[in-house]
């Protein structure tokens, strides 16, 4: 959770909602079907459940998406991207895998005027994001560096963005550390600014998924959006990454999520779940996950 950079935990609503649709993509690969919901009143106070995951084991007839396939593929790409135009026929295939209804949509932005005022705005949202030290210092916990992303197995670093090698050795070795991450005015902040505008500013094309409710239900859709969006992406040599400090929800992001509004003509009523830049790029290393004996619960365990 993050209570300061996402307090209402709309995006980690949408993370779960991502997670649902991998493990029943995943399921479908294996010949089984698989569903999952929120759990009625969920939150993520104390023990409580938040979702609820049903594998069907005796379902044979689950049919495999093509989608699944691309599971293990698929990562958000930081690298700043080739400036080259993405075939409107490959852009067609994506939102038809993607296949959006019911209250989510996709708005896609590919006038090269609206990409310029969006990748502004994407400054403009980092630079917001990154003057808070409470805002940071979540970022902080959840960055590694080369020995923490070995040992822990989550999180994320450097080579995520594309930083490796000699760099990414000077980087860690001289430049940045836990505290200085935390500081709104320390080179890594500024930094992040730069590498913001670098990285929006390259965007072949921006994928806006909206919805039409904001409530818990619209998250998880939205989530499973973006997941089949992120693959569809990767099916076709594409890379994804998602932008999304603008939406982050708390006050000093809404001038820019307005700004956001009023470029795309987007109507009030209508809600962005996801903010999304796609390219080319070579891949980056994925980041690092727990094997899922640190995760699964068994037996009488399953109960606590």
């Amino acid at each position: 959770r993050l209570t300061h950079a996402d307090f209402d935990d709309r995006q980690l609503w949408v993370s779960l909602g991502g997670f649902g649709e991998a493990f029943a993509l995943a399921a479908a690969q294996a010949g089984r079907g698989a569903t999952f919901e929120a759990v009625d009143g969920a939150g993520f106070a104390g023990d409580r459940p938040a979702l609820a995951l049903r594998l069907k084991l005796g379902d044979k007839a689950a049919s495999a998406s093509e989608l699944g396939r691309w599971l293990t593929r698929r990562h958000s790409n930081k690298r700043t991207y080739e400036t080259r135009a993405i075939a409107s026929t490959t852009l067609a295939k994506i939102e038809k895998a993607v296949a959006p209804g019911g209250p989510i949509s996709l708005a896609m932005v590919l006038d090269a005027g609206k990409r310029k005022t969006l990748a502004t705005l994407c400054k403009q949202a980092m630079a917001t994001e990154v003057e808070s030290r409470a805002r940071n210092t979540e970022l902080s916990r959840w960055f590694r560096f080369s020995d923490e992303l070995a040992k822990k197995r989550d999180g994320f670093g450097l080579p995520q963005s594309g930083v490796t090698g000699f760099s990414r050795w000077f980087a860690e070795t001289f430049v940045i550390d836990h505290e200085s991450i935390c500081d709104p005015k320390s080179s890594f902040a500024k930094k992040g600014v730069e590498m913001a505008a670098e990285q929006a500013g390259s965007a072949s094309a921006f994928v806006l998924i909206l919805s039409k409710g904001n409530g818990r239900k619209e998250q998880l859709e939205a989530g499973r959006a973006f997941l089949r969006l992120q693959l569809a992406a990767e099916a076709e040599g594409i890379r994804s990454h998602p932008m999304s400090q603008a939406l982050g929800g708390y006050p000093e992001q809404e001038p820019h999520l307005a700004a956001l509004h009023k470029a795309l003509a987007v109507p009030s009523s209508t809600h962005v779940q996801m903010l999304v830049r796609l390219g080319f790029a070579e891949p980056t290393e994925h980041a690092p996950r727990r094997p899922l004996s640190a995760l699964w619960l068994e037996g009488s365990q399953s109960k606590a």
